[in-house]
């Protein structure tokens, strides 16, 4: 209510969004790339271990992208989107699922993934908030301009 109401024919989608989805898109696809890339390289993972940590990194930054979903005005720890209980439930859920995912045989079976380990679930998280940081910067006024 404080915004004025946006124009009626203005596209819903317009340029600057489509930059930033592609560019958010491709951060995803390069973490999960390097995830994979230093499993098999960095932690001599096998190759069904370093698809896990990639699986893992993917379904890890998607999670954290809800993040990315804020107004660009508003805080990084406090805003819209940290202050719904309901998006930490879900946040909370979520992780159950992808843990189950990889370590419910049923499910993995199914995903066909295993336990990447403890240094492959570190390499997964890790990578997974580079897309997290990417998309904050966007937010930035100075960088916002740019996209």
């Amino acid at each position: 209510m404080r915004e004025p109401p946006r124009n009626p024919h203005e596209e819903m989608l317009g340029p600057r969004h489509w930059r930033i989805i592609f560019g958010l898109g491709a951060v995803i696809a390069l973490s999960v790339l390097a995830a994979l890339g230093l499993a098999v390289s960095w932690l001599e993972k096998p190759a069904h271990e370093a698809t896990s940590v990639a699986f893992a990194t993917l379904a890890l930054a998607q999670l954290w992208h809800v993040f990315t979903m804020r107004n660009r005005g508003s805080g990084w720890l406090r805003n819209e989107v940290t202050r719904n209980p309901w998006i930490w439930g879900a946040v909370a859920l979520c992780l159950v699922l992808v843990f189950l995912a990889v370590h419910w045989p049923p499910l993995a079976t199914v995903l066909s993934v295993e336990s990447p380990g403890l240094d492959g679930w570190a390499l997964a998280f890790g990578a997974s908030l580079l897309p997290l940081v990417a998309g904050q910067l966007t937010l930035l006024p100075r960088f916002a301009r740019t996209f």
